[in-house]
C-alpha cells in the first residue's frame, strides 16, 4: 500500500497479532482434543498436522518479536520481510505435507495428485517473494 515511513509495520503487526492469537487458540484446542478426546496420551504426538500448524506459528512468533525491534530501533527490516514470506511458505508447505500423502499419519489425507500443484505453487511463491523483496529493497527498506 506504500505507506510513508514505518506506518505499514504498525498495521502489519496488529493484523499479525490477530492471526497469531487465532492460530494459538486453534493449536491449543487441537492439543486438548488430541489429549482428552482421542486419548493419545500426550498433547503432542508429532503428527504432521500438529507440526504443520506449529511451523508458521513459530515464524509468526519470531516476526512479532522482531517487529518490536523494528518499531523501537529501526532494526531487522529485511529479517521481518523475510519472516512474513517464510510464514506464508510454511503454511503452504504444511498443506502440501498433509494433503499430498507424502507423510503418512492419522490426520493425513488420501494420496492425490494435488501435491504437484502445491509444489508448483510453493515454487511460484518462493520466486515471487524474491522478486517482491528485490523490488521493495531500495524504497521501502
Amino acid at each position: 500500500m506504500r505507506y510513508p515511513g514505518e506506518k505499514w509495520i504498525h498495521i502489519t503487526r496488529r493484523w499479525t497479532m490477530v492471526a497469531w492469537l487465532f492460530l494459538t487458540f486453534g493449536i491449543s484446542l487441537g492439543a486438548h482434543w488430541a489429549y482428552a478426546v482421542l486419548g493419545w496420551g500426550g498433547y503432542w504426538g508429532w503428527d504432521p498436522v500438529e507440526n504443520a500448524s506449529l511451523l508458521p506459528w513459530l515464524s509468526t512468533t519470531a516476526f512479532l518479536h522482531s517487529v518490536m525491534m523494528q518499531e523501537k530501533r529501526g532494526m531487522m527490516k529485511v529479517w521481518n520481510v523475510w519472516l512474513i514470506f517464510i510464514t506464508f511458505m510454511l503454511s503452504i508447505l504444511g498443506t502440501l505435507l498433509t494433503r499430498s500423502g507424502i507423510v503418512s499419519s492419522v490426520h493425513s489425507f488420501a494420496q492425490s495428485s494435488i501435491g504437484d500443484w502445491f509444489t508448483a505453487f510453493l515454487a511460484i511463491i518462493s520466486c515471487l517473494s524474491g522478486l517482491l523483496y528485490q523490488e521493495s529493497r531500495p524504497s521501502a527498506l
